[in-house]
This record gives structure tokens, C-alpha cells and sequence, in this order.
């Protein structure tokens, strides 16, 4: 199983445990880097205010697949231009996605978020169509009976990773072909010995 580990972003500082926060350059003042990390952007998210000049310093070192909540073609473009090899799409802040536009500018792998609590507002369909690399779940899907169908149905064509904080739950998302965790960097040695 693919573990990817999460940093939650806000106002220019990394969110630790119980919302403690840090800046990006105490952060890559680390010994052992990420290879990779999601960068869960809010104010890209929750004001159209991506951290761009923060993905440029943090894209020297380490591999970024950042969700900013992009709402349109430029938004893509301003996030691989700052560093982004991986991007995730949220239909809900950009309802008219057209993927073949996207695939014309970018090579990066692209996401679409799955928002398991407003699954039936958002046509699931639309996680059929081809010109991605997987989906993203993000929900903190505690009851997972209410979505292990849909999971294991999309999981034979795409591949999910699923927002875990227990890694007690490595087995279950397995067993549904779930292919990798978005994990809470604080959080990250509990899950290391699933990583592939």
C-alpha cells in the first residue's frame, strides 16, 4: 500500500497535531524528508489564495501533489509552474472540468476529489471518465459500510487513496483494492511498515 504522507497548510504555516503550527522552513530543516507529500492547501481551497511561493521552495526536495482547490485552467498552470507533479480537481469548486483541456497543457497526474458525504449531489459517473490517475477521498470515513461498495467499484478501475488516521484500517482499505493512504505527516511512523 502506497503511503503519501499529509500536510494540512493554512496562512503560511504547517498545521501540526491539535492545529499546533510550524513554518515551512523549520519543516525542511528536517533529517529524513518525504520522498513525496499532499500538500492540503486551505486558503488556495477556502479563498482561491494557493501558497505558490511555498510549493516553489518545498518542489526542490520532495515531490509535491497539491490540493488547492483550483477553479480553473490557470490555476493548474500556476500550480505546475510552482512545482506540482500531482494536482487533485474538486468538481464541487469547478463544476465544468474539461480534462482533455488540461491534458493539453500538463503531463502532471491528475486527482478528483470524491466527497463520500455529498456522494449523491455529485454524480458518481463522472469518476468513470478516463484522463485521470485516480481519486482522492478525503472524508474521515468512519462508518465504512456506507461506502465500501462505491470504493471497491472504482477501486477495479482507478486508483484511491483514502485520508486514514488509524492505521488499524490497513487491511480494510486492502481488501477493497484501495491503493494507497493520505496520512497525517505527525502520524506517519505508525503507517511506515505498509509503505510500498
Amino acid at each position: 500500500m502506497d503511503i503519501v504522507p499529509l500536510i494540512r497548510f493554512r496562512n503560511r504555516n504547517i498545521l501540526g497535531k491539535e492545529d499546533s503550527k510550524y513554518k515551512i522552513d523549520e519543516f525542511l530543516k528536517n533529517e529524513e524528508l518525504p520522498k513525496k507529500i499532499y500538500l492540503l492547501d486551505y486558503d488556495g481551497i477556502e479563498k482561491n489564495k494557493p501558497n505558490l511561493c511555498t510549493y516553489q521552495k518545498l518542489s526542490k526536495t520532495i515531490d509535491l501533489w497539491v490540493d488547492a482547490g483550483p477553479n480553473d485552467i490557470g490555476d493548474v498552470v500556476d500550480a505546475v509552474m510552482a512545482g506540482a507533479t500531482d494536482i487533485t480537481l474538486r468538481k464541487q469548486l469547478w463544476p465544468n472540468i474539461n480534462l482533455e483541456k488540461i491534458r493539453e497543457i500538463t503531463e502532471s497526474n491528475l486527482y478528483l476529489e470524491l466527497c463520500l458525504k455529498k456522494q449523491d449531489k455529485y454524480n458518481t459517473k463522472y469518476f468513470l471518465l478516463g484522463g485521470i490517475e485516480g481519486l482522492v477521498v478525503l472524508d474521515n470515513v468512519k462508518e465504512k459500510n456506507t461506502s465500501t461498495e462505491l470504493i471497491k467499484n472504482l477501486a477495479q478501475k482507478h486508483k484511491i487513496y483514502i485520508y486514514e488516521t488509524d492505521q488499524r484500517n490497513i487491511d480494510h482499505w486492502e481488501a477493497l483494492g484501495v491503493y494507497g493512504l493520505l496520512v497525517n505527516l505527525d502520524d506517519l511512523g505508525a503507517f511506515k511498515k505498509h509503505d510500498r
